[in-house]
């Protein structure tokens, strides 16, 4: 989804490289989820949707950061998410529900739960600066993955079949090969050796 947003909107588009590293990932996805859809119209459409946004805002967040700071794109993004939880709160009649109740227990709750979204945000904007969207989605997946084992081992959720076996397996095999592409050396490291010796010797001579 994020690769479609960048060529469709912003004209960017990604390696074959690139895509060929992802492709193992989307698989092993697919195969961990397997045996656990209820199809309809309705969910579908709603899931493509939040997954647009959710794409969109990291493409946007990345591009962003480039001339704005961190904190102040925190701080208004903050705002507006504070206003609209609170509109949906009062439509989904959640707020007329909790406040008869409100005390001390649930601010602290409260509380803990804003310093909790707080470090997450700061951590997933820093991350998205640093990295890419791209990167950020699938580091995204990994972790859907990874709390699928944990949950299904932890909670005796759900049983893991030897397909969703193996789409985990593929699916953590393939982050690692994907992190290595993009952390590999711009030039090889013999190369760099050689020019540092042939440097050092023709100081040496001039000497």
């Amino acid at each position: 989804m994020t690769i479609a947003i960048n060529v469709l909107f912003y004209n960017e588009h990604a390696s074959e490289q690139v895509v060929l590293r992802i492709l193992p990932i989307v698989m092993g996805v697919v195969l961990t989820t397997a045996g656990d859809y209820n199809f309809s119209l309705y969910g579908t459409i709603i899931c493509l949707l939040a997954t647009g946004i959710s794409c969109f805002k990291g493409i946007q967040t990345h591009k962003l950061q480039k001339e704005y700071d961190t904190m102040d794109l925190l701080f208004y993004n903050s705002a507006f998410a504070g206003v609209i939880c609170l509109l949906m709160s009062v439509f989904t009649q959640e707020f007329s529900t909790i406040y008869p109740q409100l005390d001390y227990k649930i601010l602290i709750l409260l509380l803990g739960n804003g310093i909790l979204a707080y470090i997450v945000n700061i951590t997933s904007f820093i991350s998205n600066r640093i990295t890419s969207p791209l990167t950020m989605s699938i580091s995204g997946n990994i972790k859907l993955v990874t709390t699928i084992l944990v949950s299904s081992l932890l909670f005796k959720s759900s049983s893991i079949g030897i397909m969703n076996g193996i789409g985990i397996g593929q699916t953590f095999f393939g982050g690692i090969g994907y992190s290595l592409y993009k952390n590999k050396p711009i030039f090889p490291v013999k190369s760099t050796v050689k020019e540092t010796e042939k440097q050092d010797y023709l100081k040496k001579d001039k000497d």
